[in-house]
This record gives structure tokens, sequence and C-alpha cells, in this order.
């Protein structure tokens, strides 16, 4: 019954955040407990979150790496930072406010 229990909610939170991610809030960080639920019951969505783990890990280090090196190195990380951030606001505002 728990396990039942477990895999639903963790559904139903990460449905909820699919669609509360796009505004702004928790949305993402309510994924991740909801994709925590699941895997916990769940072998292959575990697998899948170690891997993603793993990948964002060495994502994490080589934006470090870059940093590390010079003041061009944070001016890089910066600017693209900031694209992605103007990138994603754009894609927001399209999709809430274009008619």
């Amino acid at each position: 019954m728990r396990r039942i229990f477990n895999l639903t909610l963790g559904i139903l939170i990460v449905a909820v955040s699919a669609v509360g991610g796009l505004l702004p809030g928790p949305g993402w960080g309510t994924a991740i407990i909801g994709f925590a639920l699941i895997a916990g019951e769940f072998l292959p969505a575990a697998r899948l979150l170690d891997r993603a783990e793993l990948e964002l890990r060495n994502f994490w280090q080589f934006v470090r790496d870059i940093w590390g090196h010079s003041w061009a190195g944070k001016a890089l990380v910066i600017t693209v930072t900031i694209l992605i951030l103007a990138t994603l606001g754009y894609g927001v505002y399209a999709l809430l406010f274009a008619r």
C-alpha cells in the first residue's frame, strides 16, 4: 500500500510541478521531490536520477573550471547565464502573454 501511495503521490507532484514550472515559484524544486518519491519505488527512475546527478556534477565542474581560469572565464559564464535567463524569460512571457 505504501508503494502505491508513494508512486501516486510522486506522479501527482511531478504533474503539478510540470504545469507550475512555467510560472515563478518552486515548480522545479517540487518536481525533484516528486521524482525522488518515484525513484524510491521504481528502479529505472532511480537509475535515471543517478545518471542525471553525475551529468550535473560534471557540468558544474566544467563551469567551475571555466570560472577559475581568468576574468574572461568569469565574463563568459556571466554572459551565457544572462543570455539563458533572458531567453527563458522571453519564452515564459511569450507563452503567458502573447496573443
